[in-house]
């Protein structure tokens, strides 16, 4: 129905044209798209608010993709976008989950605890959905983001303390085979590997 985003058929890479289109086809408005990708934002990682300057002329999308205990996220957006996780969208109930947000085309600003990590295309960064923290992109933005259970990164907490909103590079070393595989992996998962969604989802782990 109008308003519905059909994600099984939406592309890995941002199309030219509007990008949350309605489950019949038909093109969505500017403030109709808006509030599907915020719905599926919430509904597919965790609860957070998006705000953007101009609600009726917003042009994006959302791609979720499980590959089992990993999650893994699209988001892309011709107009600046900001998504907050705020104390009272956090709850004792959720997940205890982390994320991990890839840049893939445009830049952003992610900022928790006092700490900011600024992303250039290919740049990632690990943050914590379980405190507080702010996404802010610029226009014409692609970001894929993978959500996975704390306890699921072998990391004690203080490694994980000092990762938290560190920008990590991926134009090179480590980093930039990090930031290619899952470039790849976002391919592969659209075009119906994610039958091997478990193999891809350890993989993932154990290169994070």
């Amino acid at each position: 129905g109008a308003g519905m985003l059909s994600v099984s058929r939406r592309p890995a890479t941002p199309p030219r044209r509007s990008a949350a289109a309605a489950g019949d086809g038909h093109e969505a408005g500017g403030a109709e798209q808006f509030e599907t990708v915020s719905q599926l934002v919430s509904e597919q990682l965790v609860p957070m608010q998006l705000s953007t300057k101009d609600v009726c002329r917003f042009q994006g999308g959302v791609l979720p993709v499980s590959l089992g205990m990993v999650k893994l996220c699209d988001l892309w957006a011709c107009n600046d976008v900001v998504a907050r996780r705020t104390r009272k969208l956090i709850s004792s109930a959720d997940p205890d989950y982390l994320k991990v947000s890839v840049q893939m085309r445009g830049s952003c600003v992610v900022s928790q605890g006092g700490q900011q990590a600024v992303l250039g295309p290919g740049d990632f960064v690990l943050y914590d959905t379980a405190r507080p923290y702010q996404f802010s992109a610029r226009a014409s933005v692609h970001v894929r983001t993978v959500v996975f259970p704390r306890d699921a990164l072998r990391l004690s907490p203080a490694q994980l303390q000092r990762l938290n909103s560190l920008p990590i590079s991926g134009r090179e070393g480590l980093g930039l085979l990090v930031s290619q595989y899952f470039a790849g992996l976002g391919r592969g998962a659209n075009t119906g590997v994610c039958s091997a969604a478990w193999h891809l989802s350890e993989a993932t782990l154990d290169l994070l």
